[in-house]
C-alpha cells in the first residue's frame, strides 16, 4: 500500500500538468519588433526554429505574421534593414528557450512587436494592438485547444513608453494608462495573477528635451511596480544601443532576454511532487 501511494503521488503532478501551457506574452513598440538585431549573432542553438516552444507572433501592425495560429519560435524581424541578411530576433527568442527548459515541457511565446506605438493609443484596451494582442491570444488558444492542450496566461513582458515620452500628455497620463492597461488585459485573459515584467522606458536620443516625459513614464512605471506585487522591472540603463541611439544591439536584446527570465515569477515544485519525489528516493534505496 505504501508503494501505491507514494507511485500515485509521482504521477499525479504530472498527470495534472501535462495539458497545461504557460503562456508567455511580449508587446511594445520597435524594440520588441526586432529591430537593429542579427540572428547570426544570437548561439547557434537559438539561430533555427525551436520544436519545443510555441510562437504566434505579429510585427509592424500585423504586416509580418504567423501562418494559423502558431508556429514555432524563432528569430524574427518586421519591416527594416535590422542586419545584414534581413533577420533580426527580440528578446523572446532567449526568454523562451529558458523559460521552456525551466518548466522541462513546451510553453506559448505570443509576441506583437509595432514600430512607434504608444500605449497612449494603440495599446489601451480597444486599441489597435490591444485588439490585434488579444487575437493573438485567442489563436493560440485555439490551437492549445485543438492539441488537447489548455493555454494558462502567465506574465506579460513590455518594451513600450519611448513614443509615449514624447508627448507631454501621453508622458503624464502613463501612470493612468498603464494601470488600466494592466486591468483590463487580466479581465479579457481571465487571468486575474497575470504577471508583468516592465523593462523601465529608456531613451538617451531624446536628450533633455523629453526629460521630463522620460521621468513621468519612469516613474509610473516604479510606482506600479511598488504597489502590485505581480509587476516587476528591469532596467537596462546599462545595455548599449546602436548607431541610431535608440534601437538596442544583438547582444543588448540577448542580456534583455536573461533579464526577463530572471525576473519572471516562476512557480517552485509543488509540495506534492516534492513529497512523490522523496518518496521515490526512499523506494530506490528500499529496493537497495
Amino acid at each position: 500500500m505504501q508503494k501505491l501511494i507514494c507511485l500515485s503521488l509521482i504521477l499525479l503532478p504530472l498527470a495534472t500538468h501535462a495539458a497545461v501551457v504557460n503562456g508567455f506574452y511580449f508587446m511594445g513598440a520597435s524594440n520588441m519588433n526586432s529591430r537593429r538585431t542579427s540572428a547570426s549573432q544570437l548561439p547557434p542553438n537559438l539561430q533555427s526554429p525551436q520544436p519545443d516552444v510555441y510562437y504566434n507572433y505579429s510585427l509592424d501592425a500585423g504586416s509580418y505574421q504567423n501562418p494559423g495560429n502558431y508556429t514555432t519560435l524563432r528569430p524574427t524581424a518586421g519591416n527594416y534593414p535590422s542586419s545584414s541578411n534581413g533577420t533580426g530576433f527580440g528578446a523572446e527568442v532567449v526568454t523562451g528557450r529558458r523559460l521552456t527548459d525551466h518548466f522541462s515541457s513546451p510553453v506559448a511565446v505570443i509576441k506583437n512587436g509595432t514600430g512607434s506605438s504608444r500605449l497612449a493609443t494603440n495599446w489601451a484596451p480597444g486599441g489597435a494592438e490591444y485588439n490585434r494582442f488579444l487575437g493573438q491570444h485567442f489563436e493560440m488558444e485555439a490551437g492549445m485547444s485543438a492539441l488537447g492542450d489548455t493555454l494558462k496566461p502567465h506574465t506579460v513582458y513590455m518594451q513600450l513608453g519611448e513614443n509615449d515620452v514624447i508627448n507631454s500628455t501621453y508622458a503624464s497620463q502613463y501612470e493612468t494608462n498603464l494601470r488600466s492597461f494592466i486591468s483590463q488585459l487580466r479581465f479579457d485573459l481571465n487571468a486575474p495573477q497575470l504577471r508583468f515584467v516592465i523593462q523601465k522606458t529608456y531613451w538617451p536620443r531624446g536628450g533633455a528635451s523629453y526629460s521630463n516625459g522620460l521621468q513621468q513614464v519612469r516613474t509610473a512605471q516604479e510606482n506600479i511596480a511598488a504597489s502590485d506585487p505581480l509587476v516587476s522591472i528591469i532596467s537596462a540603463d546599462d545595455l548599449a544601443f546602436s548607431t541610431d541611439n535608440v534601437h538596442f544591439t544583438s547582444a543588448s536584446e540577448m542580456e534583455i532576454g536573461e533579464r526577463f527570465y530572471n525576473a519572471t515569477q516562476v512557480p517552485e515544485p509543488s509540495s506534492a511532487t516534492l513529497l512523490g519525489l522523496g518518496c521515490f528516493t526512499l523506494l530506490l534505496h528500499r529496493k537497495k
